[in-house]
Order: structure tokens, then C-alpha cells, then sequence
């Protein structure tokens, strides 16, 4: 039960229509990436150089290309941690655009509990600490672990010895001044038993180091400009639009303890000439304040792009940058935005409302435009996070599946997947993928209430069995549609 809705949760569709073929590109949830707004702004990002400040760092960023070799070369000086790890002179690793960071893990399954009826005591708490050294700002992550494993009650209450040079909450430490400073786990179920585990903070050294990174460009026929870096990690950037000629802008993705940013460039005196089609659009999403991006896989491993810009004069730019965008209505559209940030797309009469993250570690935004899912991200500077369907719509906990088949010439046949969340949103998939209505529910002493559109579904009690017909427009044998009742089991 619990597998099979997990793999239909977290696969969503893009149906986008490929070059030469249409195809169907589902949307990995657990692949799709999401940026969440931080408060790093940069300074200076006119020109062809770049000075940007993340919060005690300085970067400065010089690139050059070289049109007859394709190479690439991006120069510059950080002000910052002389020590930092890397390749390329301490140059931080990171995604370009629109890829970023891996963000932040998925919380684990809850404490297992005792037998049933029976109270299973701690016997102990051991604690350990990320690092027994940390620069001031750099969160440190402490774990605490309660034995025995089956242990009733195994949360624990954190403290810190000294608030003024460190705080801790919930197993994370935040270094505020030098000095040392004492964590201790204490456990909820018995105060005798706790650890502890001492920090001792610095400060960083700020002195300026320069780093030197080589790389070389080219023309990805199904995204525009892609900068590869010969840095450990073999970074790849993309410029932030497509277009035919002109000067092309750049995001790095750097990260420090302080955080992380999309630094933004320009590579010195150049301007890209290239075989771009004329499929490509115009844009720049300079004057966008908010940037819906979804990241899809499709067949044969190949990546569509798809991108929703909502620009400050209050239209709509929907932009598939791998030719993908058959499917997709892209003229036409609105946005709006209220006082209290709710954000709607208009299309015809159509409003398509995102959704907020309900996870207040993860804030975010969802729009369904159709059958399409994008996830948000906001121009310029942004802090890369992965997001599940869970940020939004929390866990699903009932699951009806069922399946229908219209027989003769041009009968279709498919499977329904209708999943109830934890808070309250119901959806509907076909095939798995194919997300084909969405709303919500309620249950009552075993009964549920599903309200898809405008329809609202009850179930009932069959052959012991609790079940919701739902009613489908199929293909039938003469080329029509019909409507075919279908109905769907709660999964046990």
C-alpha cells in the first residue's frame, strides 16, 4: 500500500510534445529542485564584472571567452575563508542555472515505540557533533542518540551553556561570538540521562584569495549557451535566457556557511553569435519577480526544460527552451499577487492559484498550469532547496485505484490512481503520471467525500469493500467518446 502511493505521488506529467515526436515527460518530484529567496542581494551586477556580497563573503567575477577556441575563463577574488575546499585555487563548488545545490535531506521516519501497553525506559544518550570547531554563523549539526532503540519516549531537550556565543534548536547549532560553549541532549523521558559534547568557535580569517577556473562553451541544441568548468566538480552553467545574438548573462550558484546565491556574470567583451533557431525567444528574465522552473525526464534519459516567468508589468512568459512547447499554451497569460503574497495565473477566464509550501522550513510556491507542474524560484538571488509534493499538499494517506477498457476499434483503456492527502487535497492520476483532476476530501466514520470539479463522489460498501465510482469520457469503437463508469477500491 505505502509503496505503491509513493511511486505515484511522486511522478507527475509534463506531456510536453518533443521534436518530431510526441511524447509524454514526467515530472520527477524527488529530481525537481526548487528556489527559495534569501536575503544575499549583489551589490554590483552591471557590466561585464560582477562584485557580490554573501554575507561575510566578497565576490568579484571576471569571465572571457575565446570564439575561436571555445574556451572559457572566469577569473576572481573572495574575500572570505582562505581555507576553503576546493579545486581551481578555492573556488566553491555549485550548480549553474537553473540546477543548484541538492538542498537540505528529507527528515526521517518518526521514533519506533515500545510493545503495545508496555513503557520501554532510556537506558542511555550518547551525542555527537558535526565538528568540534566552527567559524561564526556556520550552523553545526548535532545528533543525539537514545538507547535502547524501542525506547518509549526518545526525544530529548537541547541546551546550550552560553546563548551569547552559541544557540542550538532541535539538534542544530548556531555560532554567534568566540569562546566555547557546552550542548547537552537531555531526554524527555528521564533528565538523569543526558551527553554532552563541547564547540569551540573562531572567527574566520577574511583574507583575499584569487581563484583561476578554465572551462569551455557550447551550444546545447535543446537549452542555448552551456559553460562546462574544469573545477572538481565539473560544473556546468547555463545563461539564464536564449536568445539569437547579444550579450548573454550567466548564474553561478556559490555557496558558503553563510549560505548560497546565484552570483550573476557577463564573460568579458563578447558577444555570442550563434546557430540558434528562430525557436528560440527573446527574453530576459531580469524583470521577472518570480521564476516557476520544472525539470522533467524524458524518454531515452533525454531533459526537457520548461520555465514560467512572471515579470513585474504583470504579464505571463512561458518558455520551453528544449523546442518541448506544443502542449503548452504560452500567449495570453496574467498574473496578480495580493497582500499577503497569493499568487494567481490567468488565462482566458482560467485562474490557476499556487499553492504554498505548508513546511515553514521550505517556503515556497506550486503552480498546476493544466496538467503541468512548475515549482518556484525567485530572480536574482536564491537558495536552492528539493521539495516533494509533501511541502504542499503533506502525506498521502488513502489511496482508490481502479482501472477501465472500452473495447473494439479506437477504444481506449487506462488506470486511475485517486490519492487523499493529509491535509485535505485529493488527486486524480491516469497511468500513473497523468495528473487529471485534483480537490478535496473528507471522511466521516468510514465514509469518504472527494469533490473533483464540480462533481462531488461518496463512497459506498461493496462486497465488503469500500469503493467510489467515478465516471470517465472514454474512446468508443465508432471514434466518439462515452462516458464509463469506473470503479475505484480503497487500497488496503
Amino acid at each position: 500500500m505505502k509503496k505503491s502511493i509513493i511511486s505515484k505521488a511522486v511522478l507527475l506529467v509534463l506531456a510536453l510534445g518533443s521534436i518530431g515526436a510526441s511524447v509524454g515527460v514526467g515530472l520527477s518530484v524527488k529530481n525537481s529542485e526548487i528556489s527559495v529567496p534569501v536575503t544575499f542581494v549583489a551589490s554590483d551586477a552591471s557590466g561585464y564584472n560582477t562584485e557580490v556580497k554573501i554575507g561575510v563573503y566578497n565576490y568579484k567575477f571576471k569571465g572571457s571567452v575565446d570564439q575561436k577556441s571555445n574556451k572559457f575563463n572566469l577569473k576572481g577574488t573572495v574575500t572570505g575563508r582562505a581555507s576553503s575546499s576546493s579545486s581551481g585555487g578555492g573556488f566553491p563548488s555549485g550548480g549553474g542555472f537553473p540546477g543548484g545545490g541538492s538542498g537540505n535531506p528529507s527528515g526521517g521516519s518518526g521514533n519506533p515505540g515500545g510493545e503495545t501497553g508496555t513503557k520501554v525506559s532510556v537506558e542511555s544518550v550518547s551525542l555527537a557533533l558535526e565538528k568540534t570547531q566552527a567559524y561564526i554563523g556556520e550552523v553545526v549539526k548535532a545528533t543525539a542518540t537514545v538507547l535502547p532503540e524501542n525506547a518509549t519516549t526518545k526525544d530529548v531537550e537541547w541546551s546550550s551553556s552560553d546563548e551569547k556565543i552559541a544557540t542550538v534548536s532541535d539538534g542544530e547549532v548556531t555560532p554567534l561570538a568566540e569562546g566555547s560553549v557546552t550542548i547537552t541532549a537531555t531526554s524527555k523521558d528521564d533528565s538523569s540521562k543526558k551527553a554532552s559534547a563541547t564547540l569551540t568557535v573562531v572567527k574566520e580569517d577574511y583574507t583575499p584569495y584569487e581563484f583561476n577556473v578554465d572551462g569551455t562553451y557550447d551550444i546545447d541544441e535543446g537549452y542555448g549557451y552551456v559553460i562546462t568548468l574544469n573545477d572538481e566538480s565539473k560544473t556546468i552553467i547555463h545563461c539564464d535566457y536564449s536568445k539569437v545574438e547579444g550579450r548573454h548573462e550567466f548564474y553561478y550558484n556559490v555557496k558558503t556557511a553563510a549560505g548560497s546565491s546565484l552570483v550573476k556574470f557577463q564573460a568579458k567583451d563578447i558577444q555570442f553569435k550563434s546557430k540558434l533557431t528562430k525557436n528560440y525567444e527573446t527574453w530576459d528574465v531580469r524583470d521577472s519577480k518570480y521564476i516557476f522552473t520544472s525539470l522533467a525526464t524524458g524518454n531515452n534519459n533525454s531533459v526537457a526544460y520548461a520555465y514560467m516567468y512572471l515579470h513585474n508589468d504583470g504579464s505571463v512568459v512561458i518558455n520551453t527552451p528544449s523546442g518541448v512547447n506544443r502542449a503548452i499554451e504560452t500567449t495570453g497569460l496574467s498574473w496578480e499577487e495580493d497582500a499577503d503574497k497569493n499568487i494567481a495565473v490567468k488565462k482566458d477566464g482560467t485562474v490557476y492559484q499556487a499553492s504554498k509550501s505548508i513546511n515553514p522550513d521550505k517556503p515556497g510556491y506550486l503552480i498546476n498550469y493544466g496538467s503541468y507542474v512548475f515549482l518556484n524560484s525567485q530572480n536574482p538571488d536564491v537558495k536552492w532547496k528539493k521539495l516533494t509534493l509533501a511541502d504542499f499538499e503533506g502525506t498521502p494517506q488513502k489511496e482508490f485505484t481502479g482501472s477501465y477498457a472500452v473495447s473494439g476499434p479506437g477504444g481506449g483503456s487506462g488506470n486511475l490512481s485517486l490519492q487523499l492527502f493529509d491535509q485535505g487535497v485529493a488527486k486524480l492520476y491516469e497511468n500513473t503520471w497523468s495528473l487529471k483532476s485534483s480537490g478535496t476530501w473528507t471522511e466521516n466514520e468510514g465514509v469518504y467525500s472527494i469533490v473533483l470539479g464540480e462533481e462531488t463522489y461518496t463512497s459506498k460498501t461493496e462486497d465488503g469493500k469500500c469503493v467510489i465510482v467515478y465516471s470517465i469520457a472514454a474512446s468508443n469503437p465508432w471514434g466518439g467518446s462515452t462516458s464509463t463508469e469506473v470503479t475505484l477500491t480503497l487500497v488496503e
